[in-house]
């Protein structure tokens, strides 16, 4: 009966959550900022479903519309966007799962979690070849898969081949950048690779019937997050609340336009459309920060410490790692962290 109660409690607190998180709050309204007013920022943008909300931000001049002149840099991944471009300054924010954030903290105490902006059954698969001997999950034992390493995708594969009843000891893993792992399966210089669209199309485009698509899921819920350095959010704290603004138009874009975002962001991405449609229903697009992001935080870092990644043997506090200032004065009941 005690179970029975606080399982019951515990989908009563969810659902007050989402509740609050649905209710489009009106936060600040700087109104039609004059020149002078306006503010400057770079964005890195991971060029990948979850990635939407900031997509549909540029694409719609909704980062124009809140005072922000926005400059949008593309990358491949999440990770990339996060080691190449805001950690050596090249950008001010960027979009990144929550897997390089837990990596890139073991070095870096500056990374601050501004939002996220999208939660999903992840979109991650594992791709391979047929004329491997390959039919199954327990067919990967002892082939030879890529992935992107301390990546979404990668962590994902880590729970893949457990839950399939193998381990990274009963395959070959190696690490390839995002963009080389279609043409290496292709080529035939691995057996399989784990990782999510427009490279999973590319992947199965290239090999045709060749190709087996598996997935798991509900196996891993993925968050994207929006990421800046500590120190562009202490010199510009109204900057990132007006880009924030503009992603919360943006959610509000998604949701009243939901097949003209579809249309927006398969394009951007050169994904097809059916798949970011099939896509789009796993996505929970809304800006918010809530107690989930700590235990996603906490249980990859977990991971990361437990494989060896890092030379570490303790988990940062990740409550550090959060700035809420911003989406409090902009969203106030997005943000359900406990504290």
């Amino acid at each position: 009966m005690a179970v029975a109660v606080t399982a019951l409690v515990l989908l009563a607190v969810v659902a007050a959550v989402l509740s609050l998180v649905r209710h489009k709050g009106q936060g600040k309204d700087y109104g039609t900022p004059s020149p002078a007013e306006r503010a400057s920022i770079r964005i890195g943008v991971a060029m990948q479903p979850p990635s939407a909300l900031a997509i549909i931000a540029h694409e719609e001049g909704l980062f124009s519309r809140a005072g922000v002149d926005a400059t949008v840099v593309e990358y491949p991944s999440g990770k990339r966007a996060l080691l190449e471009g805001l950690l050596p300054g090249e950008v001010d924010l960027v979009t990144t799962a929550a897997v390089p954030v837990v990596f890139g903290s073991f070095d870096r105490s500056d990374i601050r979690i501004v939002a996220a902006i999208c939660s999903m059954d992840t979109d991650a698969r594992v791709v391979a070849r047929k004329d491997k001997g390959i039919a199954a999950p327990a067919d990967l034992r002892g082939k030879r898969i890529a992935t992107q390493r301390g990546s979404a995708v990668h962590f994902f594969l880590h729970l893949f081949l457990i839950k399939n009843g193998l381990s990274e000891r009963d395959v070959e893993v190696s690490f390839m950048k995002a963009e080389e792992l279609a043409p290496a399966l292709s080529a035939g210089e691995i057996d399989a690779f784990s990782m999510r669209e427009p490279y999973v199309s590319d992947a199965t485009e290239l090999l045709g019937d060749n190709a087996i698509v598996m997935a798991e899921p509900g196996l891993y819920f993925r968050t994207e997050l929006l990421v800046a350095l500590g120190s562009f959010i202490e010199q510009h704290p109204e900057t990132m609340e007006r880009a924030l603004l503009a992603m919360l138009q943006a959610e509000e874009f998604a949701e009243a336009n939901r097949e003209k975002a579809i249309d927006l962001v398969a394009r951007k991405l050169g994904a097809d459309r059916d798949v970011i449609a099939a896509l789009w229903g796993r996505m929970y697009l809304r800006v918010s920060l809530d107690q989930s992001v700590l235990l996603s935080l906490e249980d990859i870092a977990r991971w990361t410490v437990g494989s060896g990644f890092v030379s570490l043997d303790t988990v940062p506090n990740y409550m550090e790692f959060l700035y809420l200032p911003a989406l409090e004065r902009a969203k106030p009941e997005a943000v359900t962290v406990i504290r």
